[in-house]
């Protein structure tokens, strides 16, 4: 069971990091989060 949780936390950094989303005009979803943090239509919740 050593490593078993390395591949998937591979999986979600290379899926959110890199991997373009074309719901997401083709960028990555941190990408696109960096992109759009202080829109006004912006989806992410905040306490700030």
């Amino acid at each position: 069971m050593e490593g078993a949780q390395e591949r998937p936390d591979i999986w979600r950094a290379v899926y959110n990091n890199f991997k373009p989303h074309g719901a997401l005009d083709n960028i990555p979803p941190n990408v696109y989060i960096k992109m759009n943090k202080n829109s006004s239509d912006s989806l992410l919740l905040t306490d700030s």
